[in-house]
């Protein structure tokens, strides 16, 4: 379930929420994730999503320590052979584990249907 809201400045916020398992021996049952940032049109190709997330979760005596806040830049690239992206993810405790990152590269081709209409 989420909830979400965006001006016309390109600027959003939202909640999203989930249930969530984790296994034998943890007992959280939810996770609730609060987000915002913003979208620069950089070109008529170009965009840079900026923005932050915080992760909590709720249901076992240690949900606090699983909390954590990750900051991210989505870069995207559109043309006619489709849709770019370089994706960086960081936190500097993820999940009480200290640190993590993550780097994703993407690439979305158009649909047959979608190439006819161009």
């Amino acid at each position: 379930m989420s909830l979400d809201w965006a001006n016309s400045d390109n600027l959003y916020v939202g909640a999203w929420a989930s249930n969530v398992d984790f296994g034998e021996g943890d007992d959280n049952s939810a996770e609730v994730d609060i987000y915002a940032g913003m979208v620069l049109s950089v070109s008529a190709q170009v965009s840079v999503d900026l923005g932050t997330v915080y992760y909590q979760y709720f249901g076992d005596k240690e949900s606090d320590e699983l909390a954590f806040n990750e900051i991210y830049a989505l870069t995207s690239y559109e043309s006619k052979a489709g849709i770019s992206e370089v994706n960086i993810w960081y936190s500097w405790n993820y999940s009480g584990t200290d640190a993590a990152h993550n780097i994703c590269l993407l690439y979305t081709s158009p649909s047959p249907r979608d190439r006819q209409k161009s």
